[in-house]
């Protein structure tokens, strides 16, 4: 199974009669945090998202006799975005997932919390605020630490065998990240474009991630109704990952396993209420460039809810 994308947008609540301050585009690498103002609130919220992969008919997806059809990927996130300063914020995401995998012959689930992340921040520039000049331009870099918490080695329920490592909901290893966003906006519509490399460790079964780069670029558009505010966005993503690696006792050799790139449409619709963010969003895959019997992602969508505190 192909490694879980999940870019996507986090959303942000704020007070309505400051929504036009500096926004900063914020994030990829897996979770893509999207049209966030760059507001010096802390925000807690829950994302949910849902995806679907089809495999090929090729003789790499049987199990047997039986057929590899389809997997299912469910993930909610729990996650908090903190200001430790008035330049740098602190942002946590808990993953808990459920797997599916879909035969002719059979079907297995497993589910758990996932890999931990924790993402750190840092504003360059920000021009939000300042009344020189028509363009508002925000500038942010960090880094990232992906924690091996989750379950790698689980096993089908009915043959007891392990499942495949791609379909496993943790990795078993830590990975490292570096992340630059940028922002402009004039008035009521901006930009935001996004960039993350990922490296990754190998874990204890010698199996190690290959490494991993993610950028998203989107046009946003922000309207006040009353005291609600509409954000529609439309964006494009591109995702390109080396292929993984196994290390086989005693010989030593690697092999690639998988890898490849895929160019996604994304779209979204924040609606701010108060202190509360609403959040629809869906993305579809418009260029893929895979190795042979890697299924391939279909439509992924999802929500956002998520408050100031």
């Amino acid at each position: 199974m192909k490694k879980i994308f999940i870019p996507t947008i986090l959303l942000v609540i704020m007070h309505i009669n400051t929504f036009a301050c500096d926004m900063c585009g914020c994030g990829v690498g897996g979770f893509y945090l999207g049209i966030m103002p760059n507001f010096s609130e802390n925000i807690v919220g829950i994302r949910s998202q849902h995806q679907r992969f089809e495999h090929p008919d090729t003789y790499l997806n049987y199990n047997g006799s039986s057929r590899v059809k389809q997997d299912l990927m469910f993930r909610s996130d729990l996650w908090l975005r903190y200001y430790a300063s008035s330049r740098l914020q602190i942002l946590t995401f808990v993953p808990y997932q459920t797997h599916i995998r879909q035969e002719t012959e059979h079907s297995a689930q497993i589910s758990g919390i996932g890999d931990i992340r924790f993402r750190v921040l840092y504003t360059i520039v920000n021009t939000g605020d300042s009344i020189a000049g028509k363009f508002k331009h925000t500038l942010l870099a960090g880094g990232e630490v992906k924690l091996p918490t989750g379950p790698y080695q689980q096993r089908d329920p009915v043959r007891l065998q392990i499942m495949p490592e791609l379909f496993q909901i943790g990795t078993g290893g830590y990975g490292f990240a570096g992340n630059l966003m940028y922002t402009i906006r004039y008035k009521s519509v901006g930009f935001t474009t996004d960039f993350m490399y990922t490296t990754n460790t190998t874990n204890e079964r010698l199996y190690r991630w290959g490494d991993q780069v993610l950028s998203s670029s989107r046009l946003f558009y922000w309207k006040n109704f009353g005291r609600q505010t509409l954000m529609p966005s439309v964006g494009i993503s591109y995702e390109h990952f080396n292929p993984d690696t196994y290390q086989f006792r005693p010989e030593g050799a690697v092999y690639e396993k998988n890898g490849g790139t895929t160019t996604w449409l994304q779209f979204g619709l924040d609606v701010y209420a108060g202190r509360w963010m609403f959040q629809l969003f869906s993305d579809l895959p418009v260029q893929l460039n895979l190795p042979e019997g890697m299924p391939a992602g279909t439509w992924r969508t999802g929500f956002n809810v998520g408050l100031f505190f």
